[in-house]
């Protein structure tokens, strides 16, 4: 795992707990990634490399700035969504899954989609057990289809009208 993306979440678990904030976990990843890699056998590099820096541009583009993205492995990112609560998070993300499918499909073939799971922080996490969770959101993501958002505990959509996360927050700070 990512250092610096280790020692950021320790600190945001600390000040969370200490200013009783939100704070929120997302882990995304690229679904069916060794597949998308093996049919680019001879060009996996370039194709590899251009997956990722998009993916990491438009993860950035889409977050507050005091939002913070880390690559943690090959095709895995996390979002640490501070100040946010879970419902807040899903909702980002759901706009963001759904902008990667829509603008992807012109940018990569094949086109390729993304899942993501995500923890709130509770009383007694400490980074392992918010992370945990949240991978484990992401397994449920997976393991139902893929191309979702999943939580822990798991919420449901109300029945607000859907506006697009992005014009929710402010992406100044």
């Amino acid at each position: 795992t990512n250092r610096a993306f280790v020692l950021e979440l320790n600190a945001e678990i600390k000040r969370c707990k200490r200013y009783n904030h939100n704070l929120s976990l997302a882990i995304f990843d690229v679904d069916h990634f060794s597949r998308l890699m093996s049919e680019h056998d001879k060009k996996n590099e370039p194709y590899k490399n251009h997956l990722i820096k998009w993916l990491s541009r438009e993860i950035s583009k889409s977050i507050r700035n005091s939002d913070q993205p880390y690559r943690i492995s090959s095709d895995r990112f996390a979002v640490i969504f501070v100040e946010t609560d879970i419902h807040e998070a899903k909702e980002v993300c759901n706009a963001l899954r759904e902008k990667i499918f829509r603008a992807n499909r012109s940018e990569f073939y094949p086109s390729f989609t993304v899942s993501a799971g995500i923890a709130a922080l509770e009383v007694d996490d400490n980074r392992r057990k918010l992370y945990k969770r949240a991978e484990q959101a992401l397994i449920n993501a997976k393991e139902n289809g893929r191309n979702q958002v999943s939580t822990l505990p798991e919420i449901k959509r109300n029945n607000k009208p859907l506006i697009p996360a992005i014009l929710l927050r402010s992406r100044t700070g």
